[in-house]
């Protein structure tokens, strides 16, 4: 804790920022579950992904690596 409460804004804005992120990449990869940032992120860590744009639509295709996909 800093006696600064701008810094410590600066970073929780930060912190949640990153945090959402995640939360929109992890959805993308599972649409039908929610997975928690601890246990998702050595699994969407080691995916590959590739972006195919086809008439109007993106379509974002993930291969994992991970041993347990």
């Amino acid at each position: 804790m800093t006696q600064d409460i701008n810094r410590c804004r600066i970073i929780a804005r930060m912190i949640a920022l990153v945090y959402n992120w995640w939360n929109i990449f992890a959805r993308l990869a599972n649409p039908d579950q929610h997975m928690e940032a601890i246990t998702s992120r050595p699994l969407l860590l080691n995916a590959v992904e590739s972006l195919v744009y086809t008439g109007r639509k993106k379509i974002i295709y993930l291969t994992s690596t991970h041993a347990k996909a």
